[in-house]
């Protein structure tokens, strides 16, 4: 059976840049990017952080945290606030219960050079915080137009600006999404089984990697964790509300408006395409795509991906049922990785 090619429409918008204050004659500047700036409500924002030597000498011994995937996240606080909502809210991070130790290179930082520091993404809102107050009057008080919100980030760099507390602002505009994919999230959310969300009574707890074996995605005969494909905290759909087949998954993000909540879905769909295709040329087609899709992301996004995949290697390379073999998928990942390393990762 031939395969329709689902049609896709870049998110659009432009790479906003804030660079923050920085001690007087530091040879680094520090500076964020944020895409995008204008979202649907329930959409994504990816955040990239950077370090440039912006003097004529090289820095010695500089931590070059962008190469270590899980640990690699912006650690801060991040707060939206907006003068149509009485409250603010933040944002909780995102505990996974899995541990592994990277350790920290330090490269020389030439002049001119800039380096990837640390990195997060921020949904609007997490599907667990749908009925959260903030979210809910936002909700209920948006006009056609959207409304514009103002995002608050705080942390402490952690490096040779050790004690310098990094402080931005950035104006967000969230638009109402249509009304059935909104009824479409909000049944997401209803279907959830709390202990599947990341917070009980508003303090996060670790969640361990097991599915509730509802919505496990169907690849060759075996079924997986569809916590295996999905970004981290993504669950726009994720167990128990996801598709369980590629078909389902080609469905879905034909059905939704361009924007990153579909990119999330595509990320995924990219994927199973690869993992279910059997002949050599069909693999090796289904990888060139994924990879070439990632290739024409604006920069942050396709690092915070990037990064989604690079986490996920425990699960592809221990099976369940004995921790000293890959899944059946394992070799597939690992040629994955390899082909994005060199194609895409950023030097």
């Amino acid at each position: 059976m031939k395969i329709e090619t689902i049609e896709y429409l870049p998110t659009l918008g432009e790479i906003v840049t804030i660079v923050s204050p920085s001690q007087d004659s530091c040879p680094i500047r520090h500076f964020i990017e944020i895409f995008p700036k204008e979202i649907y409500f329930g959409d994504t924002i990816y955040l990239a952080a950077y370090d440039e030597n912006v003097s004529t000498e090289v820095i010695e011994n500089f931590v070059d945290y962008g190469n270590i995937p899980m640990h690699a996240y912006l650690p801060g606080e991040f707060t939206l606030s907006t003068s149509a909502v009485h409250k603010s809210y933040n944002w909780i991070p995102e505990r996974t219960g899995v541990s592994a130790c990277y350790a920290l290179v330090e490269k020389v930082l030439q002049p001119g050079e800039k380096r990837l520091y640390r990195r997060t993404c921020l949904e609007f809102p997490p599907l667990d915080d749908w009925e959260e107050p903030f979210w809910k009057e936002l909700r209920d008080n948006m006009p056609p137009e959207g409304i514009t919100c103002h995002l608050h980030i705080k942390y402490k760099h952690s490096d040779r600006l050790r004690g310098l507390t990094i402080e931005v602002n950035q104006e967000i505009l969230i638009k109402p999404r249509p009304e059935n994919e909104m009824a479409l999230l909000e049944k997401w959310y209803k279907n959830t089984p709390k202990k599947l969300f990341p917070k009980v009574d508003g303090i996060p707890h670790d969640m361990d990697f097991l599915s509730s074996g509802q919505s496990d995605i169907q690849i060759d005969g075996n079924t997986y964790d569809p916590r295996m494909f999905i970004s981290l905290g993504n669950r726009k759909p994720s167990d128990p509300n996801n598709p369980t087949t590629l078909e389902g998954w080609r469905q879905l993000e034909a059905s939704l408006v361009p924007s990153t909540m579909r990119d999330e879905v595509r990320l995924t769909r990219l994927q199973l395409e690869y993992y279910s295709a059997k002949k050599r040329k069909a693999s090796e087609n289904a990888k060139n795509e994924l990879v070439q899709w990632l290739k024409s992301l604006p920069e942050v996004q396709r690092s915070i991906m990037i990064t989604h995949l690079g986490s996920k290697s425990g699960h592809f390379m221990q099976s369940s049922d004995d921790f000293t073999k890959p899944t059946p998928l394992g070799e597939k990942y690992q040629e994955l990785m390899a082909a994005i390393q060199q194609h895409l990762s950023r030097k």
